[in-house]
């Protein structure tokens, strides 16, 4: 098993850090089954803050209404932290209003962000049936996540060999020899039926075919993986629900790392994601004594442009913080950051005079 000759390495080699970016992709496009409506979902605080993106459609009942006017009815316990537009990426203020086709990302705690994606008719379909195509080590690792969430799977896979070995070690997984690009073959195994349908090759034109098929045959969750971390915007431009990377999975790993070997004497980020196609980041910083803005209210902080505090995780409280709220110590932040590079807390304030 691949996973465990990983482990082993790095026990015996010492190792600090290592990465199975099959397994950590594997793990994500199963979050995403569980959350079908989310095209990404990021957990931290232990899991007690959610990171979710949707797109925002015609029949929501907050488009185009200034999201001061909607604080109340739809967003006292989660945060719209960032919209993504077009080629625009956007930190929404009060005046802000969502337009068909954005790309929110919502932040809050698990049960109030499922919530608010109820209110807008997001939370209706539960993942029972998925067809993959290409029977990689993801497809093998996803397969056995999946059996353990009573998720029906079928592979198709090019390979015969391939196919024969998967049919050998995923006994309750129907493994398909054949052409995950051939129409024919993907509506003779009931290709409509599915309630997701996942494209694993390692070529991303056959896989962006086959999600076009998936997507005409009405299938209502289509994720594609990429092999090109620039490859996931033509994806979502073109309907795809969600692009897993493994390319990108993999960075954020190492940022995590890298950042905090960079700054380890001060307070470095416990967690770093890029989201919105790697346009912009969320950190996670538990705030120590170091923090030079301490039991101050957060309308008193010149926070850098691009920067604001989406959550804050204080004991068993979560909070969505407004301009009275304080950090203190011992509290897990969450800063949502565009085109800045912040690898301690301390950097989020803006320095006398600057931007």
């Amino acid at each position: 098993e691949y996973a465990d000759e990983l482990s082993v390495l790095k026990t015996e080699l010492g190792l600090d850090l290592v990465i199975n970016p099959e397994q950590a992709a594997a793990r994500e496009i199963a979050r995403l089954l569980r959350f079908p409506s989310a095209a990404d979902i990021e957990h931290f605080a232990k899991g007690r803050i959610e990171f979710v993106e949707i797109a925002a459609t015609h029949d929501m009942p907050i488009i185009g209404i200034p999201l001061k006017n909607l604080a109340g009815k739809y967003f006292s316990n989660i945060l719209i932290g960032v919209v993504k537009r077009g080629n625009e990426v956007i930190i929404p203020n009060g005046d802000f209003k969502i337009a068909t086709d954005d790309r929110l990302n919502i932040i809050g705690r698990p049960n109030d962000v499922f919530a608010f994606c109820k209110q807008m008719g997001k939370c209706t379909q539960k993942i029972k049936k998925v067809m993959v195509v290409g029977g990689g080590m993801i497809a093998h690792y996803l397969a056995m996540n999946l059996k353990l969430n009573d998720i029906k799977v079928k592979i198709i896979e090019m390979n015969r060999e391939r196919s024969i070995e998967l049919a050998e070690i995923l006994p309750d997984t129907l493994v398909i020899n054949g052409d995950g690009t051939d129409k024919t073959l993907l509506d003779s195994e009931n290709l409509s039926e599915m309630d997701a349908f996942i494209a694993l090759t390692g070529r991303d034109e056959e896989n962006l075919i086959s999600a076009m098929m998936a997507k005409q045959s009405g299938v209502k969750k289509v994720i594609v993986k990429t092999t090109r971390i620039d490859n996931p915007v033509l994806f979502h431009d073109l309907g795809v629900d969600s692009v897993v990377s493994p390319k990108l999975i993999t960075t954020n790993y190492i940022l995590k790392y890298v950042r905090g070997l960079s700054n380890a004497m001060g307070n470095p980020a416990e967690t770093v994601y890029k989201i919105v196609d790697g346009e912009a980041e969320v950190l996670e910083f538990v705030a120590n004594k170091t923090i030079k803005f301490l039991n101050t209210p957060l309308k008193d902080l010149k926070l850098l442009k691009g920067i604001i505090i989406g959550a804050i995780a204080r004991k068993n409280d979560i909070i969505i913080p407004h301009g009275d709220d304080m950090i203190k110590q011992g509290d897990n932040v969450i800063v949502i950051s565009i085109d800045k590079r912040i690898t301690d807390f301390n950097e989020v304030i803006a320095p006398v005079g600057g931007f």
